[in-house]
Protein backbone atom coordinates (compact mmCIF):
# COMPACT_ATOMS: atom_id res chain seq x y z
CA UNK A 1 0.00 0.00 0.00
CA UNK A 2 1.31 3.59 -1.20
CA UNK A 3 1.80 6.11 2.24
CA UNK A 4 0.65 9.32 2.46
CA UNK A 5 2.47 12.04 3.98
CA UNK A 6 1.30 15.58 5.35
CA UNK A 7 3.21 17.90 6.79
CA UNK A 8 2.27 21.24 7.86
CA UNK A 9 4.64 23.48 9.21
CA UNK A 10 2.62 26.58 9.33
CA UNK A 11 -0.46 27.37 11.11
CA UNK A 12 -1.11 30.71 10.05
CA UNK A 13 -4.60 29.71 7.60
CA UNK A 14 -5.90 30.23 11.40
CA UNK A 15 -9.79 29.69 11.46
CA UNK A 16 -11.52 29.27 8.42
CA UNK A 17 -15.73 27.91 8.88
CA UNK A 18 -16.33 29.37 5.17
CA UNK A 19 -15.66 25.79 3.51
CA UNK A 20 -15.85 22.37 4.64
CA UNK A 21 -13.18 21.01 6.83
CA UNK A 22 -12.26 18.93 3.76
CA UNK A 23 -11.68 21.74 0.80
CA UNK A 24 -10.30 24.55 3.42
CA UNK A 25 -6.21 24.65 3.32
CA UNK A 26 -3.90 22.54 4.68
CA UNK A 27 -2.33 24.94 7.51
CA UNK A 28 -6.40 26.42 8.32
CA UNK A 29 -8.30 24.77 11.03
CA UNK A 30 -12.58 24.36 11.34
CA UNK A 31 -12.14 24.05 15.01
CA UNK A 32 -9.93 26.19 17.05
CA UNK A 33 -10.31 27.63 20.73
CA UNK A 34 -7.64 29.54 23.03
CA UNK A 35 -4.84 29.30 20.13
CA UNK A 36 -3.16 32.50 19.27
CA UNK A 37 -1.85 32.16 15.79
CA UNK A 38 -0.58 35.89 14.83
CA UNK A 39 1.82 36.50 18.32
CA UNK A 40 4.42 34.24 16.27
CA UNK A 41 2.63 33.83 12.58
CA UNK A 42 2.22 30.81 12.15
CA UNK A 43 3.14 28.85 15.41
CA UNK A 44 0.38 27.22 17.80
CA UNK A 45 0.47 28.80 20.77
CA UNK A 46 -2.04 28.87 23.75
CA UNK A 47 -3.39 32.48 24.31
CA UNK A 48 -1.70 34.11 27.69
CA UNK A 49 -4.23 34.58 30.41
CA UNK A 50 -6.69 36.66 32.50
CA UNK A 51 -6.34 38.24 35.88
CA UNK A 52 -8.33 40.50 37.95
CA UNK A 53 -7.44 43.88 37.90
CA UNK A 54 -9.80 45.48 40.15
CA UNK A 55 -11.96 43.06 42.45
CA UNK A 56 -15.80 42.55 42.22
CA UNK A 57 -18.11 45.42 43.08
CA UNK A 58 -21.23 43.54 43.89
CA UNK A 59 -24.16 45.47 42.33
CA UNK A 60 -27.45 43.58 42.71
CA UNK A 61 -29.54 45.10 39.30
CA UNK A 62 -28.11 45.01 36.95
CA UNK A 63 -24.51 43.07 37.28
CA UNK A 64 -22.63 44.31 35.14
CA UNK A 65 -20.23 46.87 33.41
CA UNK A 66 -21.73 49.56 31.53
CA UNK A 67 -19.42 51.31 30.75
CA UNK A 68 -15.60 51.85 31.33
CA UNK A 69 -12.81 54.23 30.32
CA UNK A 70 -9.59 55.44 30.97
CA UNK A 71 -9.60 59.38 32.12
CA UNK A 72 -6.15 61.23 31.53
CA UNK A 73 -6.11 64.95 32.99
CA UNK A 74 -3.53 67.30 31.37
CA UNK A 75 -1.43 67.06 34.34
CA UNK A 76 -0.82 63.15 33.67
CA UNK A 77 -3.27 62.46 36.92
CA UNK A 78 -5.22 59.01 35.43
CA UNK A 79 -8.55 57.80 36.45
CA UNK A 80 -10.26 54.24 35.86
CA UNK A 81 -14.11 54.79 35.73
CA UNK A 82 -16.55 52.35 35.40
CA UNK A 83 -20.04 52.51 34.99
CA UNK A 84 -23.10 49.85 36.63
CA UNK A 85 -26.28 50.36 37.33
CA UNK A 86 -26.92 53.76 38.34
CA UNK A 87 -23.63 54.71 39.14
CA UNK A 88 -20.06 55.95 38.09
CA UNK A 89 -17.50 54.46 39.84
CA UNK A 90 -13.61 55.87 40.07
CA UNK A 91 -12.00 53.01 40.74
CA UNK A 92 -8.81 52.43 42.65
CA UNK A 93 -6.37 50.45 44.41
CA UNK A 94 -7.42 47.06 44.24
CA UNK A 95 -10.95 47.91 43.98
CA UNK A 96 -12.27 50.12 45.73
CA UNK A 97 -15.27 51.64 43.55
CA UNK A 98 -16.30 55.72 44.84
CA UNK A 99 -19.17 57.21 43.64
CA UNK A 100 -19.16 59.89 41.37
CA UNK A 101 -22.97 60.20 39.89
CA UNK A 102 -25.81 60.87 42.27
CA UNK A 103 -27.79 62.75 39.76
CA UNK A 104 -30.33 60.00 38.25
CA UNK A 105 -31.47 56.96 37.53
CA UNK A 106 -28.98 55.03 34.84
CA UNK A 107 -30.15 51.29 34.89
CA UNK A 108 -27.42 49.67 33.43
CA UNK A 109 -27.68 51.71 29.99
CA UNK A 110 -24.49 51.57 28.06
CA UNK A 111 -22.57 54.75 29.26
CA UNK A 112 -19.96 56.25 26.87
CA UNK A 113 -17.06 58.26 27.45
CA UNK A 114 -14.98 61.28 26.06
CA UNK A 115 -12.39 63.69 27.46
CA UNK A 116 -12.47 67.76 26.22
CA UNK A 117 -10.95 70.32 28.07
CA UNK A 118 -9.61 68.36 30.71
CA UNK A 119 -13.21 67.43 31.36
CA UNK A 120 -14.38 63.83 32.00
CA UNK A 121 -17.83 63.86 30.15
CA UNK A 122 -20.28 60.69 30.10
CA UNK A 123 -23.89 59.92 29.05
CA UNK A 124 -26.46 57.53 28.25
CA UNK A 125 -29.93 57.40 27.05
CA UNK A 126 -30.78 57.68 30.63
CA UNK A 127 -29.30 60.28 31.98
CA UNK A 128 -28.42 64.32 31.64
CA UNK A 129 -25.04 64.14 30.27
CA UNK A 130 -22.23 64.80 32.77
CA UNK A 131 -19.25 66.44 33.57
CA UNK A 132 -15.91 65.43 35.75
CA UNK A 133 -13.19 66.91 37.03
CA UNK A 134 -11.37 64.63 39.00
CA UNK A 135 -13.32 65.15 42.52
CA UNK A 136 -15.88 65.20 44.11
CA UNK A 137 -19.54 64.00 42.15
CA UNK A 138 -19.93 64.77 38.47
CA UNK A 139 -22.38 67.39 37.66
CA UNK A 140 -24.48 68.15 34.20
CA UNK A 141 -22.42 69.58 31.40
CA UNK A 142 -23.28 73.21 30.98
CA UNK A 143 -24.34 75.07 27.78
CA UNK A 144 -27.50 73.29 26.81
CA UNK A 145 -25.69 69.89 25.59
CA UNK A 146 -28.24 67.78 24.10
CA UNK A 147 -29.71 64.97 26.65
CA UNK A 148 -29.79 61.27 26.98
CA UNK A 149 -27.22 60.63 24.65
CA UNK A 150 -26.11 57.81 23.45
CA UNK A 151 -23.16 58.05 21.52
CA UNK A 152 -20.15 61.43 22.01
CA UNK A 153 -17.03 61.66 20.68
CA UNK A 154 -13.85 64.23 20.10
CA UNK A 155 -13.49 65.89 16.49
CA UNK A 156 -12.29 68.54 15.39
CA UNK A 157 -11.60 70.30 19.05
CA UNK A 158 -15.36 69.81 18.77
CA UNK A 159 -17.56 67.27 21.29
CA UNK A 160 -19.83 65.60 18.79
CA UNK A 161 -22.85 63.42 20.46
CA UNK A 162 -25.56 61.40 18.46
CA UNK A 163 -29.15 59.82 19.24
CA UNK A 164 -30.28 61.78 22.01
CA UNK A 165 -33.73 62.92 23.18
CA UNK A 166 -33.86 65.42 20.07
CA UNK A 167 -33.45 62.98 17.52
CA UNK A 168 -32.15 59.28 16.55
CA UNK A 169 -30.99 60.43 13.52
CA UNK A 170 -29.17 63.93 14.69
CA UNK A 171 -25.88 64.67 14.87
CA UNK A 172 -25.24 67.49 17.41
CA UNK A 173 -21.55 69.65 18.15
CA UNK A 174 -20.26 72.27 20.37
CA UNK A 175 -18.55 75.04 20.03
CA UNK A 176 -15.17 75.09 18.74
CA UNK A 177 -13.23 74.17 21.98
CA UNK A 178 -16.12 74.62 24.32
CA UNK A 179 -17.73 71.47 25.48
CA UNK A 180 -20.04 73.73 26.97
CA UNK A 181 -21.62 75.55 24.54
CA UNK A 182 -24.04 74.05 22.03
CA UNK A 183 -26.41 77.27 21.66
CA UNK A 184 -23.27 79.83 19.93
CA UNK A 185 -23.29 80.40 15.91
CA UNK A 186 -21.49 80.99 12.69
CA UNK A 187 -18.32 78.72 12.33
CA UNK A 188 -16.52 78.95 15.91
CA UNK A 189 -20.44 77.79 17.04
CA UNK A 190 -22.90 74.98 17.19
CA UNK A 191 -25.15 73.27 15.70
CA UNK A 192 -26.55 69.62 14.49
CA UNK A 193 -27.32 67.81 10.99
CA UNK A 194 -30.10 65.52 11.12
CA UNK A 195 -28.34 61.94 9.11
CA UNK A 196 -30.79 60.49 6.52
CA UNK A 197 -33.52 61.09 9.09
CA UNK A 198 -36.37 59.69 5.96
CA UNK A 199 -34.56 56.39 6.03
CA UNK A 200 -36.61 54.82 9.45
CA UNK A 201 -33.22 54.04 11.02
CA UNK A 202 -31.01 55.34 14.02
CA UNK A 203 -27.90 56.09 14.53
CA UNK A 204 -26.03 53.26 16.11
CA UNK A 205 -22.08 54.70 16.54
CA UNK A 206 -19.95 57.93 15.21
CA UNK A 207 -15.94 57.26 15.34
CA UNK A 208 -13.35 59.60 14.29
CA UNK A 209 -11.35 58.37 11.52
CA UNK A 210 -8.38 61.18 11.17
CA UNK A 211 -10.14 64.18 9.61
CA UNK A 212 -13.26 62.59 9.26
CA UNK A 213 -15.83 61.48 11.38
CA UNK A 214 -18.04 57.87 10.81
CA UNK A 215 -21.82 57.86 11.18
CA UNK A 216 -23.02 54.70 11.46
CA UNK A 217 -27.00 53.68 11.06
CA UNK A 218 -27.51 49.46 11.21
CA UNK A 219 -28.12 49.51 7.42
CA UNK A 220 -25.72 52.02 6.30
CA UNK A 221 -22.71 54.27 6.69
CA UNK A 222 -21.73 57.91 6.59
CA UNK A 223 -18.72 60.42 6.64
CA UNK A 224 -18.63 63.54 7.68
CA UNK A 225 -15.56 65.79 5.90
CA UNK A 226 -15.13 69.45 6.59
CA UNK A 227 -14.03 71.39 9.61
CA UNK A 228 -16.11 74.36 10.01
CA UNK A 229 -20.20 74.57 9.98
CA UNK A 230 -19.86 75.87 6.48
CA UNK A 231 -17.99 73.28 5.05
CA UNK A 232 -19.52 70.00 6.60
CA UNK A 233 -20.72 67.85 3.96
CA UNK A 234 -22.08 64.25 4.92
CA UNK A 235 -21.29 61.67 2.24
CA UNK A 236 -22.62 58.27 2.32
CA UNK A 237 -20.25 55.27 2.07
CA UNK A 238 -22.85 52.45 1.91
CA UNK A 239 -26.42 52.38 1.46
CA UNK A 240 -26.46 49.00 2.41
CA UNK A 241 -23.88 47.90 5.15
CA UNK A 242 -24.34 49.76 8.48
CA UNK A 243 -23.06 48.67 12.10
CA UNK A 244 -25.04 46.93 14.60
CA UNK A 245 -23.11 48.41 17.69
CA UNK A 246 -21.21 50.90 18.72
CA UNK A 247 -19.29 49.28 20.97
CA UNK A 248 -18.21 46.95 17.80
CA UNK A 249 -16.47 49.84 16.41
CA UNK A 250 -12.63 49.66 17.12
CA UNK A 251 -9.92 52.76 15.51
CA UNK A 252 -6.90 50.88 14.36
CA UNK A 253 -4.29 53.17 12.65
CA UNK A 254 -6.18 54.86 9.30
CA UNK A 255 -9.00 53.03 9.29
CA UNK A 256 -12.20 51.64 11.54
CA UNK A 257 -13.24 48.29 12.47
CA UNK A 258 -16.65 47.29 13.23
CA UNK A 259 -19.67 44.36 13.15
CA UNK A 260 -22.71 44.63 10.07
CA UNK A 261 -25.44 42.34 9.59
CA UNK A 262 -23.36 40.99 6.83
CA UNK A 263 -19.99 40.08 9.47
CA UNK A 264 -16.98 42.39 10.29
CA UNK A 265 -16.04 45.15 8.02
CA UNK A 266 -12.91 47.64 8.09
CA UNK A 267 -14.01 51.16 6.25
CA UNK A 268 -11.65 53.63 5.16
CA UNK A 269 -11.77 56.94 3.18
CA UNK A 270 -12.08 54.48 0.34
CA UNK A 271 -15.18 52.56 1.25
CA UNK A 272 -16.04 49.41 2.98
CA UNK A 273 -14.08 45.84 2.97
CA UNK A 274 -15.25 42.64 3.99
CA UNK A 275 -12.63 41.47 6.71
CA UNK A 276 -14.81 37.89 7.76
CA UNK A 277 -14.98 36.64 4.82
CA UNK A 278 -13.01 32.89 6.49
CA UNK A 279 -15.45 32.70 9.04
CA UNK A 280 -18.66 34.77 6.99
CA UNK A 281 -21.73 31.98 8.16
CA UNK A 282 -20.11 32.01 11.95
CA UNK A 283 -19.68 35.61 12.32
CA UNK A 284 -23.21 36.10 10.43
CA UNK A 285 -24.84 34.10 12.78
CA UNK A 286 -23.38 35.60 15.69
CA UNK A 287 -23.96 39.35 14.70
CA UNK A 288 -25.88 40.97 17.75
CA UNK A 289 -26.36 44.28 18.81
CA UNK A 290 -24.80 42.69 22.69
CA UNK A 291 -20.98 42.39 21.35
CA UNK A 292 -18.36 44.03 22.60
CA UNK A 293 -14.85 44.78 20.59
CA UNK A 294 -11.64 45.61 21.66
CA UNK A 295 -7.68 46.30 20.33
CA UNK A 296 -4.93 44.73 21.66
CA UNK A 297 -1.66 45.37 19.43
CA UNK A 298 -2.76 44.56 15.78
CA UNK A 299 -6.04 42.58 17.29
CA UNK A 300 -9.44 43.20 17.16
CA UNK A 301 -11.11 41.00 19.78
CA UNK A 302 -15.30 39.85 19.30
CA UNK A 303 -16.73 39.02 22.28
CA UNK A 304 -20.50 37.92 21.78
CA UNK A 305 -23.05 35.67 23.38
CA UNK A 306 -22.07 31.94 22.75
CA UNK A 307 -25.20 30.20 24.78
CA UNK A 308 -28.02 32.63 24.45
CA UNK A 309 -28.08 33.89 28.33
CA UNK A 310 -27.64 37.24 27.50
CA UNK A 311 -24.36 37.03 28.88
CA UNK A 312 -20.90 37.22 26.30
CA UNK A 313 -18.25 34.76 26.96
CA UNK A 314 -16.49 33.83 23.96
CA UNK A 315 -14.62 36.36 21.46
CA UNK A 316 -13.72 35.66 17.63
CA UNK A 317 -10.18 37.97 17.61
CA UNK A 318 -8.70 38.78 13.76
CA UNK A 319 -5.12 40.06 13.56
CA UNK A 320 -5.92 42.47 11.11
CA UNK A 321 -2.49 42.90 9.81
CA UNK A 322 -2.09 38.93 8.76
CA UNK A 323 -6.11 38.69 8.08
CA UNK A 324 -5.56 35.33 10.74
CA UNK A 325 -8.47 34.87 12.81
CA UNK A 326 -9.04 32.89 15.93
CA UNK A 327 -11.14 32.21 18.61
CA UNK A 328 -11.25 32.69 22.63
CA UNK A 329 -13.53 31.15 25.34
CA UNK A 330 -13.72 31.80 29.17
CA UNK A 331 -14.15 35.83 27.69
CA UNK A 332 -16.95 37.48 30.41
CA UNK A 333 -17.06 40.81 28.58
CA UNK A 334 -19.18 43.60 28.23
CA UNK A 335 -16.59 46.52 27.37
CA UNK A 336 -13.54 46.73 26.38
CA UNK A 337 -10.60 49.41 27.22
CA UNK A 338 -7.18 49.60 26.11
CA UNK A 339 -5.49 52.24 28.24
CA UNK A 340 -2.72 54.94 27.30
CA UNK A 341 0.25 52.27 28.05
CA UNK A 342 -1.46 49.44 26.29
CA UNK A 343 -2.87 47.56 29.04
CA UNK A 344 -6.00 45.87 27.41
CA UNK A 345 -8.94 45.35 30.14
CA UNK A 346 -12.75 44.45 30.45
CA UNK A 347 -15.64 44.97 32.24
CA UNK A 348 -17.68 41.96 33.36
CA UNK A 349 -20.41 40.76 31.60
CA UNK A 350 -21.20 38.16 34.32
CA UNK A 351 -20.61 40.77 37.04
CA UNK A 352 -19.04 43.94 37.82
CA UNK A 353 -15.38 43.28 38.00
CA UNK A 354 -12.52 44.74 35.93
CA UNK A 355 -9.92 42.46 34.48
CA UNK A 356 -6.70 42.30 32.32
CA UNK A 357 -5.97 40.07 29.66
CA UNK A 358 -3.41 38.99 28.27
CA UNK A 359 -1.13 38.22 30.88
CA UNK A 360 0.03 35.18 32.72
CA UNK A 361 -0.57 32.10 32.04
CA UNK A 362 -3.90 30.68 33.52
CA UNK A 363 -6.96 32.53 33.66
CA UNK A 364 -7.59 34.32 37.44
CA UNK A 365 -6.16 31.05 38.55
CA UNK A 366 -7.20 28.36 36.65
CA UNK A 367 -6.04 26.06 33.18
CA UNK A 368 -6.88 27.72 29.96
CA UNK A 369 -7.97 24.50 27.26
CA UNK A 370 -6.54 24.82 24.58
CA UNK A 371 -7.98 22.81 21.10
CA UNK A 372 -6.83 22.78 17.62
CA UNK A 373 -8.22 20.35 14.78
CA UNK A 374 -6.26 20.08 11.54
CA UNK A 375 -8.65 20.00 8.32
CA UNK A 376 -10.08 16.89 7.59
CA UNK A 377 -6.91 15.11 5.63
CA UNK A 378 -7.96 13.18 2.59
CA UNK A 379 -4.39 12.47 1.28
CA UNK A 380 -5.35 13.87 -2.21
CA UNK A 381 -7.82 11.35 -2.69
CA UNK A 382 -11.38 11.51 -0.69
CA UNK A 383 -12.93 8.24 -1.74
CA UNK A 384 -9.75 6.00 -1.19
CA UNK A 385 -9.89 4.29 2.70
CA UNK A 386 -6.47 5.52 4.92
CA UNK A 387 -5.29 3.32 7.93
CA UNK A 388 -3.57 6.24 9.95
CA UNK A 389 -0.11 5.28 10.62
CA UNK A 390 2.21 7.88 12.79
CA UNK A 391 1.76 11.04 13.76
CA UNK A 392 5.18 13.16 14.44
CA UNK A 393 4.62 16.55 16.81
CA UNK A 394 7.77 19.59 16.78
CA UNK A 395 7.19 21.69 19.95
CA UNK A 396 8.80 23.90 22.19
CA UNK A 397 9.72 22.03 25.21
CA UNK A 398 7.64 21.93 28.69
CA UNK A 399 9.12 20.12 31.45
CA UNK A 400 5.83 17.75 32.68
CA UNK A 401 3.45 18.72 30.40
CA UNK A 402 1.31 17.36 27.85
CA UNK A 403 -0.53 17.54 24.89
CA UNK A 404 -3.61 15.06 23.89
CA UNK A 405 -3.83 13.66 20.52
CA UNK A 406 -7.21 12.38 19.09
CA UNK A 407 -8.74 11.52 16.15
CA UNK A 408 -12.00 12.88 14.17
CA UNK A 409 -12.66 9.75 11.35
CA UNK A 410 -15.13 10.60 8.98
CA UNK A 411 -16.33 13.25 11.18
CA UNK A 412 -16.79 11.43 13.92
CA UNK A 413 -14.43 11.64 17.25
CA UNK A 414 -12.58 8.58 17.99
CA UNK A 415 -11.61 6.40 21.34
CA UNK A 416 -7.83 6.68 20.73
CA UNK A 417 -6.59 9.89 22.60
CA UNK A 418 -2.98 9.41 23.12
CA UNK A 419 -0.85 11.67 25.51
CA UNK A 420 2.82 13.35 23.97
CA UNK A 421 5.04 14.32 26.51
CA UNK A 422 6.37 18.14 26.09
CA UNK A 423 9.09 17.07 28.37
CA UNK A 424 12.41 17.74 26.66
CA UNK A 425 15.44 15.60 26.04
CA UNK A 426 18.26 16.36 28.40
CA UNK A 427 20.06 19.29 27.24
CA UNK A 428 17.81 20.03 24.82
CA UNK A 429 14.91 23.64 24.38
CA UNK A 430 12.73 21.54 21.79
CA UNK A 431 10.53 18.18 21.12
CA UNK A 432 10.70 16.20 18.29
CA UNK A 433 8.56 12.89 18.71
CA UNK A 434 5.65 11.19 17.69
CA UNK A 435 2.29 8.93 19.00
CA UNK A 436 1.29 6.11 17.16
CA UNK A 437 -2.15 5.30 15.92
CA UNK A 438 -1.44 2.08 13.80
CA UNK A 439 -3.94 0.04 15.81
CA UNK A 440 -6.67 2.27 15.38
CA UNK A 441 -8.31 5.08 12.90
CA UNK A 442 -9.22 4.20 9.55
CA UNK A 443 -11.26 6.13 7.41
CA UNK A 444 -11.21 8.40 4.29
CA UNK A 445 -10.90 11.48 6.27
CA UNK A 446 -9.00 11.45 9.07
CA UNK A 447 -8.79 15.13 11.06
CA UNK A 448 -6.59 15.46 14.02
CA UNK A 449 -7.12 17.05 17.33
CA UNK A 450 -4.75 18.77 19.71
CA UNK A 451 -5.72 19.72 23.29
CA UNK A 452 -4.27 20.82 26.53
CA UNK A 453 -5.79 21.96 29.84
CA UNK A 454 -2.69 21.99 32.36
CA UNK A 455 -1.64 25.24 34.69
CA UNK A 456 1.25 27.57 33.57
CA UNK A 457 1.58 25.50 30.05
CA UNK A 458 1.81 27.69 27.21
CA UNK A 459 2.13 25.07 24.71
CA UNK A 460 3.69 25.48 21.38
CA UNK A 461 3.42 23.69 18.28
CA UNK A 462 5.80 24.25 15.36
CA UNK A 463 4.80 21.58 13.21
CA UNK A 464 2.88 18.42 12.53
CA UNK A 465 3.34 15.50 9.98
CA UNK A 466 1.11 12.82 9.57
CA UNK A 467 1.35 9.42 7.98
CA UNK A 468 -0.99 6.96 6.55
CA UNK A 469 -1.59 4.14 4.91
CA UNK A 470 -3.60 4.22 1.51
CA UNK A 471 -5.41 1.70 0.50
CA UNK A 472 -6.17 1.00 -3.61
CA UNK A 473 -9.79 1.48 -4.92
CA UNK A 474 -11.35 -2.18 -4.48
CA UNK A 475 -14.11 -3.65 -6.69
Amino acid sequence: MPKGIIKIQDFAGGLVTVQPAHRIPDNASPSMQNVDVSTETGTLIKRKGIAIEFTEKVVVANPFVAGLFEYVQADGDKFILCAADDDVFNVTGAGTYTSIFTSGTMNGAETNFTTFDDLAIFGNTNITTQKWTGAGASSALLGTPPSNVKYIVVHRSRAFAANSSAGTSRLHYSSLDNPENWTATGDTGAGFIDIAPEDGDVITGISPMGPYLLVFKQNSTFILRGYKPSNFVVQQLSSNIGCLSNRSIVKADAFVIFLSKSGVFTVSINGLTLVSFNIKQTIEDIASSGVAAGRLKTQYWLAYDSDADTKNDSAYVLDYVTGIWTKYSNINVRVFLTKQDGTFLSGGSDKVIIRKHDTTDNDEGSAITMTWESKSLDFSDWAKDKQLDIIYLFTEGLTGKNLLVDTIINGKDQADQQTFSLTPATGEDKVFDSVDFKQSSQGRLIRIKLTNNETSARVRVYGIEVHAEVWEHQD
